[in-house]
Parts: structure tokens; C-alpha cells; sequence
């Protein structure tokens, strides 16, 4: 009985370690990532550079596959040749495993669809429709996750930004009045997506409440923000707030 008990207390005394491992692993990669994210909003000149070393030193899937999408950003933003990049990007590497979706790397990765909803309004912006076409099938090729929200953020996006079906109206107005019950969420972002949503509402033209007009001012003051309104050729009209005071004045 104390040979069992001590075979499991070392079993255990083995995975904790391992878990702890990889926990800081990805804690480093992660931050790195972070990193590049942030240079990348910034328009820092070396964003570039940093992103190509980042997916050149990841053995871990997801991580490149993330970092492949930054890249992608970059590349249309510079003008710079991307078909490779767009053509080297599998959405199942960052939310897969074995062939399914999996719940784990969901909650690690699913702040990447922020990226995704970013690059088709980059696009739009420079009437890429390729891309956006392109990047909507590798969307929905990840169609065993269709009953997450950012999944159908994704969808409702692209229809708004190519005319298509409602324009995604439907989800944009049941998210933001809180008709999403049903559907799979990171909670700690669900505020993101609801901007997200309006800020795509007002680029199709469609009236809101003056509370979420209030919200794409507070949006604007970011730096994702800004990013999206500005590719959406919308964000002189939702200026950050200090910035439409000293404009009264």
C-alpha cells in the first residue's frame, strides 16, 4: 500500500513539474507574442523583423500559426507580397488537435480572431477581396467551432464587408443586446467583441443607440481601436473622446 502511495505521489510529483515547464514555457513565448503584437499597433519599423524571428523560433503550432497572422497584417499593411503567407496559414494549427477542435487551446488562442477580424477590414480597406475570400474558407474550414461567437463574428464580418446575405446585422444587434446565450465565449472578451460588432454596424450605416456610439469613442482610445475603425475608414467620426473635445474647442 505505501509503494502504491508513493508511486503516485511521484507520478504526480513528475506532472506537476512538467506542467509548471510548459506553463513557463508558454509564458515566455506568449510575452513574446504580446510583443510583437504591440509593435506590430504601433507601426514600430523593426515590427517586421521581430515577427519573422518569433514564427522562425516556434516549434509549437499554434504559436506560428499565430504569428502567421500578424505576418499577414504587416505584408498588406506595407504592401509587401503575401500570397505565401496567406497560403501558409492553417487556423486548424492554432485550434486543433488531432484533427478536432480543442477546448484548451480555444481559451489559450481565441483572442487570435481579434487579428482575424482585423486583417478582413484591412483588406476591404484595399479592396483585397482575395484575401478576404481566402481568409473566410480557412474560417470556415474551423466549422466544428461554429457554435463559438467569435467563429460567428468572424462569418457576420465578412458578410458585412462584402455585402453579403444581412451584412451581419442580425448577429452585430442580438450581440450587442445580449441574445448570444447559446453560443461558446471567452468571457474576459466578450466587451471587445460587442465593439467589435458596433463598429462594424456603423460602418454598414446602421442606427445604434447613443450608448454604443459613446462605447466606439472609448474603442477609438485604443489601440485595436483605432486599427479597426481606421481600416474601416470610420474612426474621424468615432475620434477618442479628449481628442473630439480639443477639436470643439
Amino acid at each position: 500500500m505505501d509503494y502504491m502511495l508513493f508511486a503516485f505521489m511521484a507520478v504526480l510529483l513528475l506532472y506537476t513539474v512538467y506542467r509548471n515547464f510548459t506553463l513557463l514555457k508558454r509564458y515566455k513565448q506568449n510575452k513574446e507574442y504580446i510583443e510583437c503584437y504591440k509593435a506590430i499597433l504601433r507601426a514600430d519599423e523593426n515590427a517586421y523583423e521581430r515577427i519573422n524571428a518569433f514564427i522562425d523560433s516556434q516549434k509549437e503550432q499554434d504559436f506560428a500559426g499565430k504569428g502567421r497572422l500578424l505576418k499577414l497584417y504587416v505584408e498588406l499593411d506595407k504592401k509587401l507580397p503575401y500570397q505565401e503567407t496567406l497560403n501558409a496559414i492553417d487556423l486548424k494549427d492554432v485550434f486543433y488537435k488531432k484533427d478536432h477542435p480543442d477546448k484548451y487551446r480555444y481559451s489559450l488562442n481565441c483572442e487570435l480572431f481579434i487579428w482575424i477580424y482585423i486583417i478582413m477590414a484591412k483588406a476591404r480597406q484595399m479592396s483585397g477581396f482575395d484575401v478576404l475570400n481566402e481568409l473566410n474558407d480557412k474560417v470556415k474550414a474551423l466549422e466544428e467551432m461554429n457554435d463559438c461567437l467569435e467563429y460567428r463574428e468572424a462569418e457576420a464580418i465578412y458578410n458585412a464587408l462584402c455585402e453579403k446575405e444581412d451584412g451581419g446585422v442580425k448577429f452585430f444587434t442580438d450581440l450587442l443586446e445580449g441574445n448570444y446565450t447559446e453560443l461558446r465565449y471567452e468571457k474576459n472578451l466578450i466587451g471587445i467583441f460587442k465593439r467589435f460588432a458596433a463598429a462594424t454596424l456603423a460602418y454598414g450605416g446602421e442606427p445604434m443607440e447613443d450608448y454604443y456610439k459613446q462605447d466606439l469613442h472609448n474603442f477609438a482610445e485604443t489601440m485595436i481601436g483605432k486599427t479597426y475603425l481606421e481600416n474601416l475608414g470610420i474612426y474621424d467620426k468615432y475620434l477618442p473622446l479628449k481628442e473630439t473635445a480639443e477639436t470643439e474647442e
